[in-house]
């Protein structure tokens, strides 16, 4: 018997949360930059508020290069099922737009329950341009990330949309980027360290 899709609206009713998906979407984009670059690219998640660690600290002491990665999704399309869109709030703190800092856009399809092509790996210079000058009642500013998927599309986005199997070698290449112009760690702003939910990632 062939196997059936689940539609969002049964993923909805299993319970699934929006941490839950954020879990689900991090995992894929530690898959699929494992397997892309052949380990090269080493991922950390660091829980400061469960150990008790200065993330800084440990982050500078893993990496000799730090990148940034803040990952986000969503399990429905737009539009006919052209459009990702995706709509969050950003905090003060998290506002920071650097080189080493870049978000990951993916759409979470349901029926899988895995992350499918094409992605997003934009720098966070570029997706903080798009915030609403307006701030929420909470002081933070919203953004609402909107990217065609379809191969033919030019859009803004298009530049850093790719295949998972490509994802691996665009963060390699940011890293790569970033030492040959001679960053360093200390270039990264400290409020960066204290942003939750963040990956760090370096190469070995």
């Amino acid at each position: 018997m062939a196997a059936r899709e689940i539609s969002v609206r049964e993923v909805l009713d299993m319970g699934l949360s929006y941490v839950q998906q954020g879990v689900i979407v991090q995992d894929e984009f530690v898959k699929f930059v494992t397997v892309g670059t052949g380990g090269q690219v080493e991922l950390f998640a660091p829980y400061s508020d469960d150990q008790r660690i200065d993330v800084q600290a440990t982050i500078k002491r893993r990496f000799v290069l730090p990148l940034a990665i803040q990952v986000k999704s969503s399990m429905e399309l737009q539009r006919r099922y052209s459009l990702l869109k995706v709509t969050f709030e950003v905090s003060d703190e998290a506002f920071v737009s650097h080189d080493l800092y870049h978000y990951f856009f993916a759409h979470l399809n349901p029926g899988w329950l895995g992350a499918v092509d094409p992605v997003f790996f934009p720098p966070s210079k570029e997706v903080h341009r798009h915030a609403d000058p307006k701030r929420k009642a909470n002081g933070n500013r919203q953004i609402e990330f909107v990217a065609s998927i379809q191969p033919s599309s030019h859009d803004q986005w298009s530049p850093y949309r790719c295949s998972q199997f490509e994802l691996g070698e665009r963060v390699r290449e940011v890293i790569e980027q970033a030492q040959r112009r001679r960053l360093s760690a200390a270039e990264i702003p400290p409020p960066l360290f204290r942003v939750p939910g963040l990956l760090w990632g370096g190469l070995r």
